[in-house]
């Protein structure tokens, strides 16, 4: 059977042939309408079937995704829990498991980098510190410094921005010891944290920084609007100095659960809202996880959260995630919320193929809005699994 492109290639020149002879039928007009509606149909149909083909053409290992438009993804930790960095005959503790990623171990960074090249995807949102437990953060000061610049000077030279991503505490529901302002601690020391950071390795910084904490505890809500506020501000205070040493600025951007959006208002300073346009207000930055696989409901929901956006004064920009992993047993019905069951029961010549039309449609309704600024894939563990069917350190043992 004959490709549907190799049917088109075929028409076309029997069809510039028809269109030449049109002019000696036009003698006779009670044929002429009746075959320009014949040749237009002929036409838009090979044009259609050639849309179709060339929508996704890429579905496995190094397949080039080549994207106009730009992706970010979040890459969570570089210890042997979610990259596998410790070879399974030689285990090493975490701390030596994290510095084999540092090391550039069988060029497992390089590997990352590479693949974000490869897929269209530009930002990097690194998951690099954890309030509660890092002295050294506490005190203002990231660690891994020098490990943190020269990998983030090797994806600058790809073109691809790092952000650093933190959490506040381990448990999702907490901002700390709030009746003593542990919050508002934290939101200062964190932002000088990454302001030093910034000044100190100019030609190193961190584009942005992402705040993952998310609270589901209606206490807690005003509390994560007062940190966002001040990280903010704080974040201002140190874009003014950076900016006078020709060091990199950097913004601060909030995570959002779908609830932020759709269920929970509460009263903050006078104003009755949704969380989500309370953090609008007092933030640069918006990550949306909008999770879900059903195409109206992600549109939905981007579309709402880029409209408050727009209508709120100031520059800021939304970023709408999508998950690809296997969230099995993390909440009820989680196990078919997301899109990696669907990419996973399609094969080597039509994996990714739902998956990408669903977010290339809904892009172009999302292109729209000013305040729009990319879709962001969870993670990149997940992500890579699904074009190789291996992890990171497997692909990298056999490169």
């Amino acid at each position: 059977m004959k490709s549907r492109k190799k049917l088109s290639e075929n028409w076309y020149p029997k069809l510039i042939e028809l269109l030449k002879s049109y002019v000696f039928i036009c003698k006779f007009p009670q044929y002429s309408v009746w075959l320009a509606t014949i040749l237009l149909f002929i036409i838009s149909g090979c044009h259609f079937f050639e849309r179709k083909e060339t929508l996704n053409k890429a579905h496995k290992e190094w397949d080039k995704l080549n994207l106009q438009n730009q992706r970010a993804t979040w890459l969570w930790s570089v210890t042997p829990q979610y990259w596998e960095v410790a070879d399974s005959l030689n285990p090493l503790p975490e701390e030596q498991g994290s510095e084999r990623f540092w090391n550039n171990h069988r060029g497992i960074q390089d590997l990352v980098l590479d693949f974000c090249v490869n897929k269209s995807i530009n930002t990097i949102y690194f998951y690099n510190a954890l309030w509660c437990q890092s002295e050294q953060l506490q005190k203002g000061e990231l660690e891994n410094q020098e490990q943190l610049a020269a990998f983030i000077c090797k994806a600058n030279q790809k073109d691809i921005k790092i952000w650093g991503l933190f959490y506040l505490f381990n448990k999702p529901d907490s901002m700390g010891n709030v009746a003593q302002k542990e919050h508002i601690f934290a939101a200062q020391t964190i932002a000088d944290a990454y302001g030093r950071y910034n000044q100190k390795y100019p030609d190193a910084g961190f584009y942005g920084i992402q705040c993952d904490q998310e609270p589901n505890t209606t206490e807690l809500f005003v509390p994560l609007i007062e940190f966002c506020e001040t990280v903010t501000n704080r974040v201002n205070q140190w874009n003014d100095t950076l900016s006078t040493i020709g060091a990199q600025p950097f913004v601060f951007s909030q995570t959002y659960k779908p609830s932020y959006v759709t269920q929970k208002v509460i009263e903050y300073k006078g104003v009755t809202d949704t969380v989500a346009r309370h953090l609008l207000a007092v933030s640069h930055h918006a990550s949306f996880m909008d999770y879900v696989d059903v195409p109206e409901t992600f549109l939905e929901r981007g579309e709402t959260l880029l409209r408050w956006a727009d209508e709120i004064p100031g520059d800021q920009k939304v970023v709408i995630g999508i998950e690809t992993n296997n969230l099995k047993g993390m909440w009820p019905g989680s196990a078919g919320e997301t899109y990696y069951e669907e990419i996973a029961v399609e094969d080597d010549t039509t994996r990714f193929n739902r998956f990408e039309q669903d977010i290339r449609n809904a892009e172009k309704h999302f292109i729209n809005s000013p305040s729009y600024e990319r879709i962001a894939i969870h993670s990149i563990h997940g992500y890579f699994q699904h074009w190789f069917g291996q992890s990171f350190t497997e692909v990298a043992e056999e490169i």
